[in-house]
């Protein structure tokens, strides 16, 4: 399953926690769902987790 990329219903998000994703349109996406990303930290840049 770690070739899958989970996916969070949010549907009973607080207002400021949606506004906070709706300005951040690489962690929520238009179908009201989170979509989370494996990264990793290297050499003081975010990098692909893979």
């Amino acid at each position: 399953y770690n070739d899958e990329t989970p996916k969070m219903w949010c549907s009973r998000i607080c207002v400021p926690f949606k506004k906070l994703l709706k300005y951040n349109p690489r962690i929520f996406l238009k179908n009201e769902y989170i979509h989370m990303t494996d990264r990793l930290y290297k050499n003081g840049k975010f990098e692909p987790g893979r």
